[in-house]
């Protein structure tokens, strides 16, 4: 194994160069409270007249390196799984949805559309060109879930 810093070679399994003395133990790819537990997501409804289909749910598993999801309806899905080392970034915006507008128009319901109808969009753009969209309508758990994701691109450059 040769070390980052110095460019010695040590012994395979070293956590320290014995040369320099630079820290060279693994770096977790995601912090370890995170592996294993589960994240649920879902939009606001997204188009009107859609009884129990007008959502976008989202399930995000975080393993020991890669996040796994479970998407539906499954023409939302873009991926199964993606790597922490290769998410480049997250970026986000606030929409209102399509049946939000027409409740708007139609002056029904305003006060629960304003409150409802709204999505965080979340998009992870990947270091191969790829990207993943997620829908929160809770804005407090969309800001937490971006946290997590800005957290895991630094622990990962």
């Amino acid at each position: 194994m040769i070390c980052p810093n110095c460019k010695s070679e040590i012994e395979d399994n070293c956590v320290v160069c014995n040369v320099c003395g630079e820290n060279i133990a693994p770096k977790p790819a995601v912090p370890p409270e995170l592996i294993g537990q589960k994240y649920r997501m879902s939009s606001a409804r997204m188009t009107t007249f859609a009884i129990g289909h007008g959502r976008v749910r989202q399930g995000i598993t975080f393993e020991e390196e890669k996040m796994v999801f479970d998407i539906f309806p499954k023409k939302f899905k873009t991926m199964d799984e993606l790597y922490y080392n290769n998410i480049a970034s997250i970026s986000f915006e606030k929409k209102m949805t399509l049946f939000a507008i027409l409740e708007c128009i139609t002056i029904i319901c305003i006060p629960f559309s304003l409150i409802f109808g709204i999505n965080t969009i979340m998009t992870i753009k990947t270091k191969d060109g790829r990207q993943i969209v997620l829908y929160e309508n809770m804005s407090r758990n969309a800001q937490d879930f971006i946290k997590i994701i800005e957290k895991i691109i630094e622990l990962n450059k």
